[in-house]
């Protein structure tokens, strides 16, 4: 066949687009047209709707005696004609191997473009998911899922099959037919949406005992399933693994999946994150990275994500930042084990039957109906977990549609309150708490479990809502599922007397706390005001909606394209100190000889990042290339990666700083400042991950003022010598960098190494080492002695200086090294 096309001018290389067959001619057209397709091949019932498209199609027959089209000749040429051996094209990783249309997160169909590298991801992650299972070569896969849908195509038409894997594909998924399917070749593994297992699961509750017995294992994926649903399918299928897994068209399917069936029970979460996938989850308000347990939206980053939307280069930018993290559109969160659930959906996309549908789309059809002046198309949840369409109406004097319209199952809404739900739900959680509190409801090991995890999920479901606008799509189902629950609780008997005398104590102890906290709030509040000086309290906050204020392209930094150049001057300002900053950058660039030849790169936190920019933006520095970023959007830098940014983290180092824990009366508050959790302070260390493409990086505190210009630093003779990778500094003040050579020396791992080290003495943190320590002697680390309220340096042995390896100097007040003549070992 290969051959056959080959001579038809179909070289290696070529770009598929599949289709689905029951599109509209509009669609079909939209979708040959912006793929530019040149070539088809289809089905005798698909036939007439590519026929006027002026495209040559192969039409595949069903049998080979079926020769009623006159164009089947063409497919049979193609299997029987002689082979040639043409030329084989150079085919890139990068290069495009398919366009697959979803409307996905943001609107209208879209042709996502996918890359030889995504697929080959792809199916790599999806054989290796397979061989970690039960052995392949017994496995017998039935195929119902639509195969145009990246779903089907990804795990049936290239996954299996690269696998070799044993398929059974069904033209069309019926029950029925499914069943007798199941029984006749003894399938064993079954890749189905939810809609399809709610059908399974019906009707293997009517079917005789011995039908489904193969069945070991059936993933869902589309959409997410509800607990009933999953309760449902269990206890008909006891001994099938039932896994859901996480995806979409622009990430070539899976981004979690349950890994070890035989290990995972949590059969509410869609899996781990893949192996070969990076995740985050930020506030969908102001792009912070939010911690396990937190909901927000997710961005995934791997070898599969999509390069982009076919010549839609605003949809690109908009889902795919520059670090080629992709915004899914979901809002999930990851619990302390890393498994990942699904919330809702950020875009009102309905996903029918696995299929995402905008509601743009329907509105469009509707509101050109005579009688309808405007409408509003959203989605609802069906008893089957199966979504569904509601659709709300402005009609032109009329109360309803003449039954002879085709719009049909339309409901009138009372006007109600905005907040029903809100309070009904508020209402539920307050009577669960309660109940929970019983002994008699205490007494029950299940039922009790059952009441923490509804009041777990009503309370994520409830959030910041004020109104039912604000609640997620799974607000209904959420509500129905804790009533359940109380309505067992209420049939428990317990008694009265214990339990009100039990609510009293509960009415007093919370009326008390909340004297208490009123008192602690108001002591702040004065304190806040006396403590911080009118101008710079008010400034950031100043700043900050000034730069919310301007549209998208004011908040641009001119001179960006100088930002990686290594021919000019770049110097590094880690702080949240915006007018020490701003002082920093302002005598630097005075002082240079060219101002157009400098660049600053500044990392701030979170918090100051809006008024750090707009500070630049309203004051820059005269020619200077200037660019702020937000260290949280740093996602390599993480607990896995940086072990002080766990240790930073960690609660005893908290304690440290926020309760004073093993202080004494004269220790130095200065060592009690906040600022010390900042990983800013630690980020000088990971200067080559923050600028992969310079070579050179001068770096600055935020507490240098600069009176020369400072250009002759890059060309610096060190006369020889080399950085010492066992010498240790902190790098205060002013420092010049060579980043090429510090890859080379791996500094950043010695760094770690260090960090490891210092963490094993449990009084130490990262920045309060007071005096001296000697890395070579482990007797010198008694120094640390000085963090319980000790003078700096008082037990430092400083017989031990010239036999040490390395000296560590940090934030000391003594500054005892000065008279100690040993410049020549620090």
């Amino acid at each position: 066949m290969a051959s056959g096309l080959h001579k038809m001018g179909v070289s290696q290389g070529v770009v598929v687009t599949p289709l689905n067959p029951v599109s509209s001619v509009a669609e079909i057209r939209k979708q040959v047209n912006e793929c530019g397709v040149s070539f088809a091949f289809t089905i005798p019932e698909n036939f007439k709707k590519l026929k006027s498209f002026n495209i040559p199609n192969i039409i595949v027959p069903e049998n080979e005696k079926d020769l009623k089209y006159d164009c089947f000749s063409c497919f049979f040429n193609l299997i029987y004609s002689n082979f040639d051996f043409p030329q084989r094209p150079v085919i890139k990783q990068e290069d495009t191997a398919g366009i697959l249309y979803s409307s996905g997160t943001t609107g209208v169909s879209k042709g996502v473009v996918l890359t030889h590298r995504n697929l080959i991801a792809m199916v790599e992650l999806f054989a290796r998911f397979q061989a970690s299972s039960s052995s392949s070569s017994k496995n017998v896969f039935l195929a119902a899922l639509p195969m145009f849908h990246i779903f089907g195509l990804s795990l049936t038409t290239t996954g299996l099959l690269s696998l070799g894997s044993t398929v059974v594909v069904m033209k069309k998924f019926q029950i029925d037919e499914a069943i007798r399917v199941i029984d006749e070749y003894n399938v064993t593994h079954f890749d189905v949406v939810p809609p399809m297992l709610v059908t399974l699961t019906e009707k293997a509750k009517r079917v005789n005992g011995s039908k489904l017995l193969s069945l070991r294992r059936v993933l869902c994926g589309t959409a997410p399933l509800t607990t009933t649903i999953i309760n449902e399918f269990v206890q008909v299928f006891p001994n099938v693994d039932l896994i859901q897994a996480y995806g979409m068209t622009e990430s070539a399917t899976v981004g979690s999946c349950c890994f070890d069936s035989d290990k995972f029970h949590n059969y509410s979460s869609v899996g781990l994150l893949a192996p070969n996938m990076e995740a985050k989850v930020v506030d969908v308000n102001n792009g912070a990275l939010l911690p396990p347990g937190r909901s927000g939206g997710l961005w995934l980053r791997g070898p599969s994500i999509t390069k982009g939307y076919l010549n839609n280069e605003e949809a690109t930018m908009t889902s795919i930042d520059k670090d080629g993290c992709l915004n899914t559109g979901d809002i999930v969160y990851f619990d302390e084990n890393g498994y990942l659930y699904l919330c809702d959906r950020l875009k009102d996309m309905i996903k029918y039957k696995g299929f995402q549908i905008a509601p743009a789309d329907l509105e469009v059809v509707l509101i050109l109906h005579p009688e309808i002046v405007d409408v509003a198309v959203t989605g609802v949840l069906s008893a089957t977990n199966e979504e569904a369409f509601e659709v709300l109406l402005t009609m032109q004097g009329k109360q309803h549609i003449e039954s002879s319209s085709k719009v049909n199952n339309i409901k009138h809404r009372d006007e109600t309150p905005p907040d029903v739900r809100v309070r009904k739900l508020k209402d539920q959680l307050i009577q669960a708490k309660v109940y929970l509190s019983l002994q008699a409801v205490r007494n029950i090991p299940h039922l009790t479990r059952e009441l923490r995890l509804r009041v777990k999920e009503v309370s994520r479901t409830i959030g910041e809502a004020s109104k039912d606008s604000d609640l997620p799509r799974n607000a209904n189902e959420r509500m129905k599922e804790i009533e359940q629950s109380l309505m067992k609780a209420r049939q428990i008997q317990d008694d009265c007397s214990t339990s009100v005398k039990k609510l009293r104590a509960m009415l007093h102890s919370s009326e008390d706390q909340l004297r208490v906290h009123k008192k602690h709030t108001l002591f702040l509040t004065q304190l806040t005001a006396k403590t911080l000086p009118k101008g710079l309290h008010c400034l950031p906050l100043r700043l900050t909606t000034e730069y919310y204020n301007l549209n998208s392209s004011q908040q641009q930094f001119p001179n960006q394209e100088k930002l990686e150049d290594p021919g000019l001057y770049h110097y590094a300002i880690f702080s949240d100190n915006i007018l020490a900053t701003a002082v920093v950058v302002n005598s630097t660039d005075a002082h240079a000889k060219d101002s157009s030849k400098h660049v600053f790169h500044i990392v701030t936190d979170r918090l100051n990042y809006a008024a750090m920019r707009m500070w630049f933006l309203a004051n820059p520095p005269g020619k200077a290339a200037v660019q702020v970023q937000n260290i949280e959007d740093f996602a390599w830098l993480n607990s896995s990666y940086s072990p002080v940014f766990k240790q930073l983290s960690s609660p005893s180092m908290i304690d440290y700083y926020f309760k004073a824990h093993r202080a004494s009366s004269d220790s130095n508050l200065k060592f009690r400042n906040p600022k010390y959790l900042s990983m800013l302070n630690h980020l000088r260390f990971y200067l080559p991950e923050i600028f992969p493409n310079l070579k050179k990086v001068l770096f600055l505190d935020d507490d240098v003022i600069v009176q020369k210009d400072l250009t002759g630093l890059w060309s610096i003779n060190l006369k020889g010598n080399n950085f010492d990778p066992r010498a240790c500094g902190w790098a205060y003040g002013m420092n010049v960098f060579d980043l090429v050579e510090w890859k080379k020396q791996n500094i950043t791992e010695v760094y770690h190494n260090w960090q490891k080290l210092l963490n094993r003495v449990p009084e130490c943190p990262s920045m309060l080492i007071d005096d001296y320590v000697d890395l070579h002697k482990s007797k010198e680390m008694d120094a640390t002695k000085s963090n319980n309220g000790e003078k700096p340096g008082s037990s430092v042995n400083r017989k031990g200086y010239k036999t040490a390896n390395a000296f560590i100097y940090i934030n000391s007040c003594s500054m005892s090294w000065k008279g100690n003549h040993i410049y020549q070992y620090y």
